[in-house]
């Protein structure tokens, strides 16, 4: 992305992150990598099992669920520059999804 934009152009990032509610059950094993430096701590081929039963068939083997370190870390490595980054939930997030207001994740970068 770095290279298609030119200076000063913006990208736009929103993303489910791994507070949602429908995947709580995965934290604890998230929380451990994360305390050890584990940048991509969300990264799991084992999605399935995490999820509320009713999200199982929807829901693939291997997920990536993210959060603002590994993002910011991107994308300031490539060279943009974090204008803004925020957690949020969505207006009409379904209950089930709704943890504690980091459901969701946007960042804004410029180049």
């Amino acid at each position: 992305m770095h290279k298609w934009l030119r200076r000063g152009g913006k990208v736009f990032i929103q993303v489910g992150t791994i507070f949602a509610g429908h995947i709580t059950r995965l934290l604890p094993i998230f929380e451990e990598p994360r305390r050890n430096g584990i940048l991509w701590a969300g990264e799991t081929d084992q999605a399935k099992e995490f999820v509320m039963n009713e999200f199982s068939d929807a829901t693939p083997a291997f997920m990536n669920y993210l959060d603002a370190p590994p993002l910011i870390s991107a994308f300031e490595a490539a060279g943009f520059r974090t204008e803004r980054a925020y957690y949020y939930t969505r207006t009409g997030c379904p209950k089930p999804f709704i943890c504690d207001g980091r459901e969701h994740f946007g960042i804004i970068l410029e180049k």
